[in-house]
């Protein structure tokens, strides 16, 4: 698979899963994985999972935009766009991912969640 194919699958079923059940986004990460969401940081699966549960809705739409970069052999991916729940208007968020590329597999080492205001 392709780098660009990867970068925009990923994004295309991590978003799918954060609006299904968000416990199955902790797949994508291991225990050394990093996630800061609005200058709070966290580490190992089970602090991230509950981080991740806190900060998306399964009544959330994404709006999104996927740019990526190869970096030795990982890929760091850069969504952009916005998140609205129901009828309410979409706030702008940035994601920034460092996805660390193993045998077979990829997996979330870095993650950055940012509100635009």
């Amino acid at each position: 698979m392709d780098n660009d194919s990867l970068a925009q699958g990923f994004a295309a079923a991590y978003f799918h899963d954060s609006r299904i059940n968000t416990k199955e986004l902790r797949r994508r990460y291991r225990e050394d994985s990093l996630l800061t969401v609005e200058g709070t940081q966290v580490t190992g699966l089970s602090n991230i999972e509950e981080k991740l549960a806190s900060f998306f809705d399964n009544t959330q739409t994404h709006n999104i935009r996927t740019v990526w970069q190869p970096s030795e052999n990982n890929i760091l991916v850069v969504v952009t766009g916005s998140m609205a729940a129901g009828s309410e208007r979409g706030i702008p968020v940035s994601h920034t991912f460092f996805l660390k590329l193993e045998t077979m597999t990829v997996y979330v080492r870095n993650h950055v969640i940012a509100l635009i205001v």
